[in-house]
């Protein structure tokens, strides 16, 4: 039965490389101002999760929390199932992230991700107030330039 487990452990990490090789492309068509908005809502988001007792900063998460990322991929599917997708991109930004820190196979393309959303890291805080001024919503973006630790020796110089 080992040779079943590792068709379906290739299939699967095909499929997650597809899945995040497309959200890499969606990512590099966004402007700079895009990628600080989606960089803020992500940020805030990690804290909301953060508030859990869940690090996403740091390369333990999937063995500390082995049932996070199915709830997120849960929570992805009924954000875009209501159309909100702001809230479904900045959890799936996580959601690969995980996959990518979990699987050496996604390792390069979870590095690729965050060298897209550092172009918005400058434009942060510009970006959380005008989301503000918009909805009235306060984000928590402190810490927003973090990189994940089992990928910030890939996007070298982001994390601070």
């Amino acid at each position: 039965m080992g040779w079943l487990t590792s068709i379906l452990e290739k299939r699967v990490t095909s499929d997650h490389a597809r899945e995040l090789d497309q959200f890499i492309g969606a990512l590099s068509t966004m402007s700079d101002g895009e990628i600080s908005e989606l960089v803020a809502y992500a940020t805030h988001t990690r804290h909301l999760i953060e508030r859990l007792g869940v690090d996403l900063i740091a390369p333990s998460v999937p063995f500390t929390h082995p049932d996070l990322l199915p709830q997120l991929i849960k929570r992805i599917n009924a954000f875009h199932s209501q159309g909100n997708t702001i809230a479904a991109s900045s959890m799936m930004i996580w959601a690969h992230t995980i996959r990518a820190t979990t699987r050496p196979q996604l390792k390069h393309l979870g590095s690729a991700m965050w060298r897209e959303l550092s172009r918005g890291f400058p434009g942060v805080d510009q970006a959380a107030a005008s989301i503000a001024a918009r909805t009235d919503q306060n984000l928590d973006i402190c810490g927003s330039n973090k990189v994940p630790l089992m990928l910030d020796h890939d996007v070298a110089g982001l994390r601070s």
